[in-house]
């Protein structure tokens, strides 16, 4: 009887040791295959991180106007995403995406992302390294300190087209 019990832990060892090299093979194979995604904007492969000193060119090539309170730099698409360098010198309306959820990474700068939760107006703090997701159909808006822009790297999911910003009145 213990003999048959020592044969049958063996037996399911031996099954699962198998099952879990099977697994990782699979895994592995997945991660291999080629992505079917369009070329990058400002050609900057989304197989690749985007190097900070890559973005502190880009923001010196390319400053917010200032007539203008919001400046968007696309970063790179893929099919399911649109990746941006957003640069906000004052305010941007309050708004909100009906079909994108949005992931903001605070980049450089401080101000105060704005996020409606039910009937009330919530309020946080940004400054560099904060992450902020906003779901599909949050009334938000972002304000940057006075003197100073508030970048970040904006992912919206899925891919933007530019026609999904529907400016939300002020209360």
């Amino acid at each position: 009887m213990i003999k048959r019990t020592f044969m049958e832990y063996r037996t399911l060892q031996s099954l699962a040791a198998v099952g879990c090299f099977a697994w990782i093979v699979i895994v592995l194979a997945g991660c291999a295959q080629p992505r079917t995604t369009a070329e990058p904007a400002l050609g900057l492969s989304h197989r690749l991180a985007i190097a900070p000193t890559a973005l502190d060119a880009l923001i010196d090539e390319r400053p917010c106007p200032p007539d203008r309170d919001v400046l968007l730099i696309p970063l790179g698409d893929t099919e399911y995403q649109s990746i941006f360098l957003v640069q906000l010198r004052t305010r941007e309306p309050r708004h909100v995406h009906a079909l994108h959820d949005l992931t903001i990474s605070i980049y450089r700068g401080q101000g105060a992302v704005m996020l409606r939760d039910g009937d009330e107006d919530r309020h946080f703090p940004a400054k560099t390294g904060d992450v902020f997701h906003i779901p599909r159909g949050t009334v938000h808006y972002a304000v940057a300190n006075p003197g100073e822009p508030l970048i970040g790297v904006a992912v919206f999911s899925p891919r933007y087209k530019g026609q999904d910003n529907v400016t939300i009145p002020e209360p």
